[in-house]
């Protein structure tokens, strides 16, 4: 009888260090995934805040740091690197976060999307911006 009793007290062992290690292993995936990232209102509200100009364009909207969904476009990878903060904002201004050869700044002040590669404004346009 004492043998069968330390048969299944071995057993009950050896199935909570598997429970264990498959937890264990769900947390390190978890981990590795992507995490999705959610606009609040926070970080629009300090987006028109910071440019007020956007108030009535299409920059008062999710786009400006998401390409769809819950995706963040490259002006919003910058934005969250940053720490999502009116600071941020500041420091990403004079950056090219998508590449286009148009600082952020230049483009948000003419309601052109930051992070959308293909919204640029037209080259004769650009010094008139930057004064």
């Amino acid at each position: 009888m004492r043998l069968i009793t330390r048969v299944r007290s071995l057993a009950f062992v050896v199935w909570l260090i598997c429970a264990g290690a498959l937890l264990a292993l769900a947390a390190v995936v978890g981990l590795s995934t992507p995490v999705s990232v959610t606009a609040a209102p926070g970080d629009l509200n300090l987006f028109v805040s910071q440019y007020p100009q956007v108030e009535n364009t299409e920059l008062n909207d999710c786009v400006v740091c998401h390409s769809s969904g819950t995706d963040l476009n490259p002006y919003g990878e910058d934005y969250l690197a940053q720490g999502r903060t009116m600071d941020a904002l500041m420091l990403i201004e004079n950056i090219d976060s998508d590449d286009d050869g148009v600082a952020n700044k230049v483009e948000i002040d003419v309601a052109l999307e930051p992070g959308d590669e293909d919204q640029t404004p037209s080259q004769a346009f650009i010094p008139l911006i930057a004064r």
